[in-house]
């Protein structure tokens, strides 16, 4: 069986990448007129510490502002939330 289709309110449309961590999605908002990526990271196996650098590295990023650099959302997991 494949990955489901939908990740939250984003509809997969195809992989554009794949990494020790996780996957790249290129996806689409029901709301919005243009194309997204989604960075899907896999916290399992992961310890404590490496849960926790992770999620500063998340926190780091979202605050990086330049025109080089892909915006960053918030990430959207409940794992995300009870590893803060």
């Amino acid at each position: 069986m494949g990955p489901k289709k939908q990740i939250g309110k984003y509809q997969r449309i195809k992989a554009i990448g794949k990494g020790s961590f996780g996957e790249v999605w290129l996806v689409s908002d029901p709301a919005r007129q243009e194309p997204l990526v989604l960075k899907e990271v896999s916290l399992k196996g992961l310890t404590a510490k490496e849960r926790k650098a992770t999620m500063n590295e998340v926190a780091v990023l979202k605050k990086l502002l330049h025109d080089n650099i892909i915006h960053l959302s918030p990430p959207k997991s409940s794992t995300a939330a009870s590893a803060s």
